[in-house]
């Protein structure tokens, strides 16, 4: 009898099965997880893009905070929603801005709320 040496083709292929097994759900994890990334990246610069907006509404007048919406410099679309309140007779606005984001299965936002006095 000939002393063989090596795999069989039947070995060679449960190996690679095996392979398969542990590396196909190593993988779905490493796309699942670079998803997550994207998207916890595209938050904060919404977040970072709210608190922009919020910090220009510091530097105008308190007549002239108003509704407004459009796009910011990133590119992500925004909302200012102001509401006159007033306590004890003191007036004041309570200024909402909404920034939306997209990911990979539509759009999410973030929410900011401040108020303003005169």
């Amino acid at each position: 009898m000939m002393n063989q040496k090596g795999f069989s083709l039947v070995e060679t292929m449960v190996a690679v099965l095996l392979l398969l097994i542990i590396l196909l759900p190593l993988l779905n994890m490493l796309t699942g997880s670079s998803f997550l990334y994207n998207s916890a990246g595209s938050q904060t610069k919404a977040l970072n893009a709210a608190r922009d907006l919020i910090e220009r509404l510091h530097l105008k007048s308190y007549d002239e905070i108003g509704n407004n919406s459009g796009v910011t410099q990133e590119g992500f679309k925004y909302k200012v929603s102001v509401v006159n309140k007033s306590v004890y007779n003191i007036p004041y606005k309570e200024v909402t801005v909404a920034v939306y984001y997209p990911t990979g299965t539509g759009e999410k936002g973030v929410v900011l709320t401040t108020v303003f006095t005169p």
